[in-house]
């Protein structure tokens, strides 16, 4: 019959296993925070998810600096439809000059 024998120094070096798995543990946990983050800015949550499992601070601190890329095509849109407003406004009053003269 086998027997399980387990020595002092396994018995001493299993706080530091279990202390390294809560940590591997929480390091996947918490890169979701810049992911998410990103991921609301429309970038991609899996590059931030692997950028905040290596780097978690730094991780954090880019994904809330970074510009809104879905706010930013917003205003791009709205800027380009009030030129194009513009531009007929113009043709408009162009127009009205020459039937005026």
């Amino acid at each position: 019959m086998n027997t399980l024998y387990i020595d002092a120094q396994t018995i001493t070096m299993l706080p530091y296993i279990a202390s390294l798995v809560i940590t591997i543990i929480l390091a996947f946990s918490l890169a979701f925070i810049p992911a998410s983050i990103a991921k609301k800015k429309g970038y991609s949550s899996v590059g931030f998810y692997f950028f905040g499992f290596a780097a978690l601070l730094p991780a954090i601190i880019v994904a809330l600096v970074i510009p809104n890329k879905i706010e930013q095509a917003k205003k791009d849109q709205q800027t380009e439809e009030l030129k194009q407003e513009i531009r007929e406004l113009k043709e408009i009053i162009k127009n009205q000059n020459n039937q005026d003269t």
